[in-house]
């Protein structure tokens, strides 16, 4: 399957949205005497949570959970002696039980109100915008050769197999070619759900 690069930047920029609108980690470790994983966010909120109660982490040694660092954006933590991989937003989620749906797209809804306030106001600030007839001319250019679109190849492959990919060419021992892949899901069902 593949997608085109408006796609592929749509879904970067979903990728970055819980970075700013969710509080990123700031301090993890694992507590030995309570047997528990503590995590600070950068809001002051303290999360405190069994590792029996994660997948992935149970049933481990407490040695292998001592070593907890946090991912460069916050939004998750990583278990170097277990290989382990945890997001935080979906860590609460899973915990806390997810969001219905009606105010899942309500959120939506109203984060997308405020961020075409947000570029309105600007535009009216700095006198940059586009008139009715200037819109109207670009949407008559839709589908001429001049804007075409480009697609990105996807892969599907285990996680495993993918951090071996990915520490492979950041160590210089592959380089991939032009015709591979450029994004990689663990599974079909991942991908699905990305659309």
């Amino acid at each position: 399957m593949e997608i085109s690069a408006k796609q592929f930047a749509a879904a970067n920029h979903q990728a970055l949205e819980p970075a700013g609108s969710f509080p990123g980690a700031v301090a993890a470790r694992y507590d030995r005497r309570t047997s528990r994983v503590l995590i600070t966010l950068s809001s002051g909120l303290q999360l405190a949570f069994s590792p029996d109660h994660v997948q992935g982490l149970e049933h481990v040694h407490p040695a292998d959970l001592q070593d907890v660092r946090i991912s460069p954006s916050g939004m998750g933590i990583y278990f170097p002696h277990l290989d382990v991989d945890l997001s935080i937003p979906v860590l609460l989620q899973a915990f806390l039980g997810a969001p219905k749906p009606e105010r899942r797209r309500n959120a939506r809804r109203e984060a997308f109100n405020q961020a075409t306030l947000k570029a309105w106001e600007e535009c009216q600030a700095h006198g940059q915008y586009a008139t009715l007839e200037e819109v109207i001319a670009w949407l008559e250019t839709w589908g001429e050769e001049e804007e075409t679109t480009k697609t990105v190849k996807i892969g599907i492959m285990p996680q495993e197999k993918i951090r071996e990919r990915v520490r492979a060419i950041a160590s210089g021992d592959y380089k991939p070619t032009p015709n591979e892949p450029k994004v990689w899901f663990t599974s079909t069902k991942s991908q699905a759900d990305w659309w």
